[in-house]
């Protein structure tokens, strides 16, 4: 079945040209190997991204999604798309139990933990690569308002060719 994907209200979304600046290098594109597509998440710490939990599970068929691989920063320049920072595989995915157990729309969000990577340096000594080591991380803080007006939204939009 295929779904409609609408924007609510004018679209100003704009493509971003350098995703390698902050805010855009922590946004994170997430592969998922069992649907056409992915998610988006961010980083908010060194080996953390959260995202949408029903991106990492799925209620409706009860199992968690196969994440492939976890990109920050990827964008598209025309048909090529390029990973600036490089591509980490998952480790583990955290879930509130609320979501899985049925409440979605209260308790949509999760965690991915990331595995690092490992690569070699000039001199062949083993380095531990983090997405937030090379790309950075937001962090996380609470809200000082929960009068959310002013929201910026960025993310890898399905229903572009360059999403």
């Amino acid at each position: 079945a295929i779904r409609e994907l609408i924007v609510i209200g004018e679209d100003s979304r704009v493509i971003v040209d350098d995703t390698t600046d902050f805010p855009y290098s922590d946004v994170v594109e997430i592969d998922l190997t069992r649907r056409e597509g992915g998610c988006t998440g961010v980083l908010i710490a060194p080996n953390a991204v959260l995202t949408a939990a029903h991106c990492l599970y799925s209620s409706k068929a009860q199992t968690w999604m196969d994440v492939a691989s976890i990109t920050p920063g990827r964008y598209r320049d025309r048909s090529t798309t390029v990973a600036p920072f490089g591509t980490w595989k998952m480790s583990e995915m955290l879930v509130l139990d609320e979501f899985i157990n049925g409440n979605e729309k209260n308790y949509d969000v999760g965690v991915i933990i990331v595995q690092p990577r490992y690569e070699s340096d000039d001199n062949g000594n083993c380095l531990t690569v983090l997405p937030g080591d090379v790309a950075g991380s937001m962090g996380l803080r609470p809200a000082e308002s929960t009068n959310l007006t002013d929201i910026h939204i960025t993310g890898y939009p399905a229903e572009t060719t360059n999403g």
